[in-house]
């Protein structure tokens, strides 16, 4: 299991022209053209994931299906996902799955968290790009939509913030990266924000 080193930062709107220039500045090669991510998350019925992971316990996971459209995970190719945050970093398992409605409708077992079930989904635009060997992410266009039973989601509600994520497995590396980053380093959870933006 190779566990990586994971920043994840956010910031208002005004501040777009700051980062740009920063990735400018330092050199940002773009990897990929950029997509669409869609991610449904699950959770028992205690929100014991929201909870855990809002008073930073560790270790702790986060239940997911992603795929990278904005159709139903149904009718398009979906991963099912696990994100494991421990003392000694972050490891992703992610694995095609064909069981989407079928974890959408009657949930998914976890041996930590028991029956976990939809509680919402995020979309957002993500773009790709590589400073010094370290792969940063940036989201922005980022929608919340909160799952209340298998056949009804409440109001899309669109959040202005943009987050940026920096990955590495090497800690000198994020170090440096983060160092010279111009905004304050904020712990930020899509998950946890997006429940909170729609509760």
């Amino acid at each position: 299991m190779t566990f990586r080193i994971e920043e994840k930062l956010f910031f208002i709107p005004e501040n777009k022209f700051l980062f740009f220039k920063w990735l400018k500045e330092n050199n940002a090669k773009k990897l990929f053209p950029d997509r669409v991510v869609s991610s449904t998350y699950f959770d028992n019925d205690k929100l014991s994931m929201f909870h855990h992971s809002e008073e930073g316990i560790s270790p702790r996971k986060k239940l997911r299906l992603r795929s990278y459209s904005l159709e139903s995970h149904t009718s398009t190719k979906t991963y099912l996902e696990t994100k494991i945050s421990s003392p000694e970093g972050r490891y992703k398992m992610s694995n095609v799955t064909t069981c989407a409605k079928k974890y959408l409708k009657y949930g998914i077992f976890d041996k930590d968290y028991g029956v976990c079930f939809p509680k919402i989904r995020i979309t957002y635009l993500r773009s790709y790009y590589n400073i010094k060997n370290v792969r940063l992410t940036f989201d922005r266009n980022i929608n919340y939509r909160k799952i209340l039973s298998t056949i009804q989601s409440s109001a899309l509600k669109k959040d202005n913030f943009f987050s940026v994520e920096i990955k590495s497995s090497k800690l000198n590396l994020s170090n440096q990266i983060l160092k010279n980053f111009p905004f304050s380093r904020i712990r930020f959870s899509k998950y946890c924000r997006g429940l909170t933006f729609v509760s």
